[in-house]
């Protein structure tokens, strides 16, 4: 069963949200598409909540470092 789910983020963004969903799904196809300032992923399964939050957060702190 696959799941899409939606993050804020911006475009430059994509490489970090791909090696982050790649650690929780390790095996498995995951799409990523970009449209107006959020990414649509397509995942093998739905992410938790606290998946989600982390993943969401991460982006954001990663934007600030740079």
């Amino acid at each position: 069963m696959t799941a899409v789910t939606t993050f804020r983020a911006r475009y430059t963004d994509e490489t970090s949200l791909y090696e982050h969903l790649r650690k929780i799904f390790p095996i498995g196809n995951i799409q990523i598409r970009f449209q107006r300032g959020r990414f649509h992923c397509t995942t093998p399964e739905a992410l938790s909540a606290t998946e989600y939050d982390d993943i969401q957060s991460k982006l954001e702190s990663e934007h600030y470092e740079r």
